[in-house]
């Protein structure tokens, strides 16, 4: 191999296709291997990283699109239900997520990965609180699987809503 050669191998882009909900850890890694965050190509919608001549593209894989409100567990019902329409909820939680996404949107272009957007503190918080509230006012124990249907809905209104706030003003 020449010189050339060698360069255009160290220089080519990897791909790597990670499940969303795996994203911020394979970002956490990353970075502690000295790995840099460039940037989300609004034409890729990719997220690629860097380090000296070399790059990866990180392709978020979509898990599985929010079900239909009528596809949900009664628990998960009520956990969505709570989660959209309980003021102290949505004012304490949802509004601080959807400012922060779209913070982040214009900070690191508007099609960046939800899981990058959004602060899964502020919105585990949240589905903490609902939680707590189907238990106490319908008597029910949502199990993972229902807390995970019902965010994902939750998920897709923070992004939604970002993005119309950062398109929109």
């Amino acid at each position: 191999m020449n010189a050339n050669e060698i360069n255009a191998k160290q220089s080519a882009t990897k791909a790597i296709t990670v499940k969303r909900s795996e994203w911020n850890e394979t970002a956490k890694r990353l970075e502690c291997s000295g790995w840099y965050y460039i940037g989300t190509p609004t034409a890729t919608g990719k997220t690629i990283y860097r380090r000296g001549n070399s790059e990866i593209e990180i392709i978020i894989e979509d898990e599985q699109p929010a079900p239909e409100f009528s596809e949900l567990s009664h628990a998960a019902q009520c956990l969505d239900i709570y989660l959209h329409n309980t003021r102290e909820i949505y004012e304490r939680y949802t509004v601080p997520a959807i400012k922060e996404a779209a913070r982040r949107m214009r900070l690191y272009g508007v099609n960046i990965p939800a899981n990058v957007a959004i602060d899964y503190t502020i919105t585990g918080d949240a589905m903490d609180a609902a939680r707590a509230l189907v238990v106490k006012y319908d008597h029910l124990h949502p199990t993972a699987s229902d807390c995970t249907a019902a965010f994902v809905g939750y998920d897709d209104y923070i992004m939604e809503s970002a993005t119309f706030e950062v398109e929109n003003a």
